[in-house]
């Protein structure tokens, strides 16, 4: 019925049909779900941006572009959905550049006060990207910005705990500690910055 209503126009069809698709590994399958992404993506379905995104910047019945599958996750972050602004956030937080850091905590910013299921995990990246960003050399001597970064980041690395992420929950048992052994002269940017090894988060 689904593949029935998707040949006849309806959209969400289309997008319910590639979800299935998707399913089976198989290189036919594959192919099949994008082109059905493809087309509710294109007719305006906002569910199924993110999902061609997903199709495009992991190669899954397509040949993998990057430049497209942001385009697609950016269209559905502006829409609303978290997910694709979530995805947004990690594709460029994958591309380790330094000028993108900035576009890393704007979607992941986005895909948290959008509601997004896994916010937990965003505000734990959140929390690592103030505590660890680049800052440009004539500013990592301004105490005040470091100590606002480190602010910054605490906030989010209780968001992140509060959705009970272990590695969170972790790093501030390890800060309470460090305040507990040395005493308030350990300023926040010392116990954000200096951090145990915790497990990775997957």
């Amino acid at each position: 019925w689904y593949l029935h209503a998707a040949k006849s126009g309806h959209v969400e069809s289309m997008s319910y049909f590639a979800i299935i698709k998707g399913k089976c590994d198989c290189e036919e399958c594959l192919v099949e779900s994008f082109e059905w992404h493809k087309a509710a993506a294109e007719a305006g379905f906002k569910f199924s941006f993110g999902h061609l995104g997903g199709c495009y910047t992991s190669g899954r019945g397509t040949s993998m572009d990057l430049t497209k599958g942001i385009k697609w996750y950016r269209e559905g972050a502006l829409a609303g959905n978290h997910c694709s602004a979530r995805m947004l956030g990690f594709v460029y937080l994958s591309l380790g550049c330094y000028s993108n850091i900035f576009d890393v905590v704007r979607w992941m910013k986005v895909a948290v006060d959008n509601g997004d299921e896994d916010g937990g995990i965003c505000c734990f990246y959140l929390g690592e990207l103030y505590a660890f960003a680049p800052i440009e050399e004539k500013l990592q001597e301004c105490a005040i910005l470091l100590e606002k970064n480190a602010a910054e980041s605490m906030k989010w690395y209780k968001q992140s705990a509060s959705c009970y992420l272990q590695p969170a929950m972790e790093l501030l048992r390890s800060i309470r500690k460090k305040h507990d052994e040395q005493g308030p002269t350990v300023g926040l940017a010392a116990s954000v910055l200096i951090k145990p090894d915790l497990p990775s988060i997957g």
